[in-house]
């Protein structure tokens, strides 16, 4: 299943715009790229660090709200739910 991502860095970044939306081939590749994010040590992730995931393509007007959340659950694991 097709999806897009835009992966908000949390209270240490800016928030991000839809035109940052990466394609991904499945929500398994999404999961795997937010771990890859949070996994290094450059882009200082804290409790707030999230991913967006939208089953469509997400535009600059419209009504853009996620389908999924991933984000870092309290020991430590990738978490995603259904938003």
């Amino acid at each position: 299943m097709e999806c897009w991502t835009v992966i908000h860095g949390g209270y240490n970044y800016s928030t991000p715009t839809w035109t940052e939306a990466e394609p991904c081939a499945s929500l398994k590749e999404a999961t795997d790229r937010f771990w890859r994010w949070v996994d290094d040590p450059h882009n200082l992730p804290d409790d707030s660090t999230e991913m967006m995931v939208f089953l469509y393509e997400p535009d600059e007007g419209g009504d853009n709200y996620p389908d999924f959340r991933i984000f870092q659950g309290p020991r430590g694991g990738i978490r995603r739910e259904r938003v």
